[in-house]
Protein backbone atom coordinates (compact mmCIF):
# COMPACT_ATOMS: atom_id res chain seq x y z
CA UNK A 1 0.00 0.00 0.00
CA UNK A 2 1.21 3.10 -1.36
CA UNK A 3 -0.16 6.33 0.42
CA UNK A 4 0.19 10.13 0.72
CA UNK A 5 -0.15 12.44 3.65
CA UNK A 6 -0.63 15.54 3.75
CA UNK A 7 -1.07 18.36 6.38
CA UNK A 8 -3.47 20.96 6.17
CA UNK A 9 -2.38 24.42 7.70
CA UNK A 10 0.39 25.72 5.84
CA UNK A 11 1.12 22.81 3.76
CA UNK A 12 -2.04 22.44 1.76
CA UNK A 13 -3.85 25.60 2.49
CA UNK A 14 -1.62 28.53 3.43
CA UNK A 15 -2.84 30.11 6.35
CA UNK A 16 -4.24 28.57 9.65
CA UNK A 17 -7.69 27.09 8.82
CA UNK A 18 -9.36 27.05 12.44
CA UNK A 19 -8.10 30.85 12.62
CA UNK A 20 -9.27 31.57 9.81
CA UNK A 21 -12.25 29.62 9.61
CA UNK A 22 -13.56 31.54 13.33
CA UNK A 23 -12.93 34.89 11.82
CA UNK A 24 -14.90 34.22 8.53
CA UNK A 25 -18.08 33.04 11.23
CA UNK A 26 -20.95 35.62 12.15
CA UNK A 27 -21.13 35.55 15.96
CA UNK A 28 -22.67 36.66 18.91
CA UNK A 29 -21.73 39.96 20.54
CA UNK A 30 -20.28 37.67 23.41
CA UNK A 31 -18.70 35.72 20.77
CA UNK A 32 -17.57 38.12 18.59
CA UNK A 33 -15.55 40.22 21.78
CA UNK A 34 -13.91 36.56 22.63
CA UNK A 35 -12.69 36.40 19.01
CA UNK A 36 -11.24 39.74 19.17
CA UNK A 37 -9.24 39.37 22.15
CA UNK A 38 -8.35 35.58 20.94
CA UNK A 39 -6.57 37.54 18.19
CA UNK A 40 -5.29 40.15 18.81
CA UNK A 41 -1.65 40.66 20.23
CA UNK A 42 -2.07 40.48 23.76
CA UNK A 43 -3.40 37.02 23.79
CA UNK A 44 -0.40 36.05 21.30
CA UNK A 45 1.93 37.51 23.94
CA UNK A 46 0.08 35.58 27.34
CA UNK A 47 0.49 32.49 24.80
CA UNK A 48 4.33 33.00 24.34
CA UNK A 49 4.29 33.46 28.29
CA UNK A 50 2.64 30.74 29.10
CA UNK A 51 4.66 28.18 26.70
CA UNK A 52 1.68 27.23 25.20
CA UNK A 53 -1.04 28.01 22.38
CA UNK A 54 -3.76 29.59 24.64
CA UNK A 55 -5.53 30.83 21.47
CA UNK A 56 -6.64 27.97 20.12
CA UNK A 57 -8.74 26.95 22.90
CA UNK A 58 -10.17 30.26 22.62
CA UNK A 59 -11.24 30.53 19.36
CA UNK A 60 -12.49 26.90 19.39
CA UNK A 61 -14.57 28.72 22.67
CA UNK A 62 -16.20 30.74 19.91
CA UNK A 63 -18.08 27.90 18.41
CA UNK A 64 -20.00 27.24 21.91
CA UNK A 65 -23.80 27.22 20.70
CA UNK A 66 -23.19 26.59 17.37
CA UNK A 67 -25.28 23.54 15.63
CA UNK A 68 -23.16 20.58 14.07
CA UNK A 69 -25.05 21.54 10.83
CA UNK A 70 -24.15 25.36 11.05
CA UNK A 71 -20.47 24.30 11.45
CA UNK A 72 -20.12 22.08 8.51
CA UNK A 73 -21.88 24.19 6.10
CA UNK A 74 -19.94 26.91 7.17
CA UNK A 75 -16.62 25.12 6.96
CA UNK A 76 -17.40 23.98 3.84
CA UNK A 77 -18.27 27.67 2.14
CA UNK A 78 -14.65 28.47 3.95
CA UNK A 79 -12.52 25.71 2.68
CA UNK A 80 -14.09 25.97 -0.79
CA UNK A 81 -12.99 29.53 -0.79
CA UNK A 82 -9.85 29.29 0.90
CA UNK A 83 -8.54 26.36 -1.51
CA UNK A 84 -9.11 29.09 -4.22
CA UNK A 85 -7.06 32.06 -2.52
CA UNK A 86 -4.78 30.31 -0.11
CA UNK A 87 -3.66 26.71 -1.53
CA UNK A 88 -0.12 25.51 -2.20
CA UNK A 89 -0.10 24.83 -5.98
CA UNK A 90 3.01 22.29 -5.01
CA UNK A 91 1.62 20.71 -2.91
CA UNK A 92 -1.99 20.08 -4.76
CA UNK A 93 0.27 18.89 -7.96
CA UNK A 94 1.74 16.52 -5.38
CA UNK A 95 -1.64 15.30 -4.67
CA UNK A 96 -2.79 15.01 -8.52
CA UNK A 97 0.42 12.68 -9.45
CA UNK A 98 -0.52 10.87 -6.09
CA UNK A 99 -3.66 10.12 -7.41
CA UNK A 100 -2.21 9.52 -11.12
CA UNK A 101 0.09 6.49 -9.99
CA UNK A 102 -2.91 5.06 -8.13
CA UNK A 103 -1.66 6.01 -4.51
CA UNK A 104 -4.49 6.85 -1.68
CA UNK A 105 -4.79 10.27 -0.64
CA UNK A 106 -4.69 11.27 3.17
CA UNK A 107 -5.18 14.48 5.40
CA UNK A 108 -3.57 14.55 8.42
CA UNK A 109 -4.38 17.68 10.62
CA UNK A 110 -4.92 19.54 13.99
CA UNK A 111 -7.55 21.44 12.78
CA UNK A 112 -10.94 20.64 12.92
CA UNK A 113 -12.82 17.65 11.68
CA UNK A 114 -15.22 19.80 9.58
CA UNK A 115 -12.48 21.89 8.10
CA UNK A 116 -11.07 18.34 7.01
CA UNK A 117 -14.10 16.55 5.95
CA UNK A 118 -14.82 19.71 3.88
CA UNK A 119 -11.20 19.58 2.09
CA UNK A 120 -11.78 15.58 1.72
CA UNK A 121 -14.69 16.03 0.04
CA UNK A 122 -13.65 18.95 -2.16
CA UNK A 123 -10.28 17.10 -3.20
CA UNK A 124 -12.33 13.76 -3.22
CA UNK A 125 -9.37 12.80 -0.88
CA UNK A 126 -9.49 8.88 0.65
CA UNK A 127 -9.39 9.87 4.39
CA UNK A 128 -8.02 12.04 7.01
CA UNK A 129 -7.56 12.55 10.67
CA UNK A 130 -8.24 15.78 12.57
CA UNK A 131 -9.88 17.27 16.34
CA UNK A 132 -13.11 16.56 17.14
CA UNK A 133 -15.57 19.44 18.57
CA UNK A 134 -18.05 17.50 21.16
CA UNK A 135 -21.57 18.18 20.56
CA UNK A 136 -24.34 18.23 23.15
CA UNK A 137 -27.68 15.72 22.17
CA UNK A 138 -29.03 18.80 20.85
CA UNK A 139 -26.07 18.89 18.01
CA UNK A 140 -25.11 22.27 19.44
CA UNK A 141 -20.99 22.81 20.05
CA UNK A 142 -19.79 23.03 23.34
CA UNK A 143 -17.01 25.01 22.49
CA UNK A 144 -14.68 22.34 23.48
CA UNK A 145 -12.76 19.37 21.30
CA UNK A 146 -13.38 15.76 22.12
CA UNK A 147 -10.41 14.97 20.35
CA UNK A 148 -7.33 16.76 19.63
CA UNK A 149 -5.03 15.20 17.04
CA UNK A 150 -2.21 17.57 17.90
CA UNK A 151 0.99 15.37 17.69
CA UNK A 152 -1.25 12.72 17.77
CA UNK A 153 -1.77 11.87 13.63
CA UNK A 154 0.71 8.56 13.42
CA UNK A 155 -1.67 7.01 16.52
CA UNK A 156 -4.97 8.44 14.66
CA UNK A 157 -3.93 7.31 11.14
CA UNK A 158 -3.14 3.78 12.74
CA UNK A 159 -6.33 3.58 15.11
CA UNK A 160 -8.71 3.80 12.20
CA UNK A 161 -6.70 2.58 8.96
CA UNK A 162 -4.46 -0.62 10.41
CA UNK A 163 -3.08 -0.58 6.80
CA UNK A 164 -0.72 1.95 7.07
CA UNK A 165 1.09 -0.09 9.58
CA UNK A 166 2.77 -1.54 6.55
CA UNK A 167 2.24 1.23 4.66
CA UNK A 168 4.90 2.76 1.93
CA UNK A 169 3.97 6.34 3.23
CA UNK A 170 4.95 9.77 2.00
CA UNK A 171 4.23 12.82 4.30
CA UNK A 172 4.42 16.52 3.25
CA UNK A 173 4.05 18.69 6.16
CA UNK A 174 5.54 22.38 7.17
CA UNK A 175 4.59 21.23 11.23
CA UNK A 176 6.91 21.30 13.60
CA UNK A 177 4.72 18.85 15.86
CA UNK A 178 4.39 16.15 12.61
CA UNK A 179 7.44 14.63 14.16
CA UNK A 180 5.41 11.11 14.64
CA UNK A 181 4.36 11.09 11.48
CA UNK A 182 7.81 11.98 9.99
CA UNK A 183 9.52 9.14 12.20
CA UNK A 184 7.06 6.39 10.65
CA UNK A 185 7.17 7.96 6.72
CA UNK A 186 9.29 6.63 4.19
CA UNK A 187 9.65 9.43 2.78
CA UNK A 188 9.49 13.06 4.14
CA UNK A 189 9.02 16.50 2.73
CA UNK A 190 9.07 19.64 4.96
CA UNK A 191 7.15 22.61 3.61
CA UNK A 192 8.69 26.12 3.85
CA UNK A 193 6.77 28.44 2.15
CA UNK A 194 5.64 27.41 -0.98
CA UNK A 195 9.38 25.17 -1.46
CA UNK A 196 8.97 21.34 -0.81
CA UNK A 197 12.44 20.22 0.86
CA UNK A 198 13.05 16.43 1.11
CA UNK A 199 14.15 15.71 4.92
CA UNK A 200 17.03 13.49 5.53
CA UNK A 201 15.74 9.84 6.07
CA UNK A 202 17.84 7.32 8.72
CA UNK A 203 17.43 3.60 6.70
Amino acid sequence: MEVLVVDLCGTLILENTTREFVRSLRLSLRATLLRAFALSRLAAILSNLAGRDLVRPLLIRCLRGHSKSGVESAARAYVHRALAEKPNHRVLLEIHEAKLEHRQVYLATASLAAIAIAVVQELQLDGYVASDLTYQADELCTGQLALDSTSNKWNLLLSRFPAFRDAHMTVVTDNPEDDDLMRHASVAYRIVGETILLEAKDV
